[in-house]
């Protein structure tokens, strides 16, 4: 059975604005954008950021970028069973109903297993700093296994978005060193999913959380004030759980 494994980066919390993350994806390409400029410049420059498996953009079609038929149909799959589960759960008439409560995919019998938290240890060094970053992802990639090539493989790396942006700095400053190691390449540095949901509940939010919808019934806003969640803020995260509370009062009662 394959099993995947990633390491964590956990400094001190830090309250912040979830668009870092666009804001450090940015980064990433313009770090990208200027290497791949600099090396057409140096011959001695030695990152490589492209592998011979790499594609050229013109050669790919452009199904590959939108989504296929499969993927629409599995769309549709997967919001009938939400709504089965919906009425199943409110529906007295239709308790007893056989449902699908897991959607069967690869990694089901993986992801079914509890995961194992290991301690790694506290490591002494100053998170604030370019220098204390690159200690701690050096002492993190310790971890890394290694391929019978030497190759280091990849491996996730999680973190707030303070941390991630740092660890993207750190990768920067390291980017002309010849050796993977050095460049540290084992360590991916990548935000949590919680961060992402995050991201992502902020973004309906802004665009469906208007205060000019009051009178539009159903609407986020309407719901808001008519359920009483006087205390919820457009925020996400520093409400993250009430915000989640409504959305899925939202759909539950769209499935009526």
């Amino acid at each position: 059975m394959a099993l995947s494994f990633g390491v964590r980066n956990r400094t001190a919390s830090l309250h912040m604005q979830v668009y870092i993350f666009k804001y450090c994806m940015l980064l990433r390409v313009l770090h990208k954008f200027v290497i791949f400029l600099h090396r057409k410049c140096s011959k001695n420059f030695h990152y490589n950021i492209q592998s011979e498996k790499t594609l050229k953009a013109t050669s790919l079609d452009a199904s590959v970028f939108l989504p296929s038929p499969t993927d629409f149909s599995q769309r549709f799959q997967r919001m009938q069973v939400i709504v089965e589960r919906i009425l199943v759960s409110y529906v007295s008439a239709l308790q007893g109903v056989a449902v699908t409560w897991h959607i069967p995919h690869r990694f089901s019998k993986q992801m079914a297993l509890k995961s194992e938290l290991v301690n790694l240890g506290v490591k002494i060094a100053n998170p604030s700093s370019t220098a204390g970053v690159i200690d701690i992802m050096k002492d993190l990639q310790r971890y890394c296994p290694t391929k019978e090539t030497g190759e280091l493989h990849t491996i996730l790396c999680n973190g707030d978005g303070l941390s991630i942006e740092r660890m993207i700095g750190a990768k920067r400053s390291r980017a002309r060193t010849p050796t993977p190691a050095s460049r540290l390449d084992g360590v991916y540095p990548a935000p949590q999913e919680f961060y992402k949901e995050g991201i992502l509940l902020q973004d309906i939010m802004n665009e469906m959380f208007t205060q000019t919808s009051i009178a539009d019934r159903g609407s986020l806003y309407q719901i808001k004030e008519f359920f009483n969640h006087k205390s919820m803020k457009k925020y996400v995260m520093e409400n993250f759980q009430h915000v989640w509370d409504l959305l899925n009062l939202k759909v539950h009662a769209s499935c009526f």
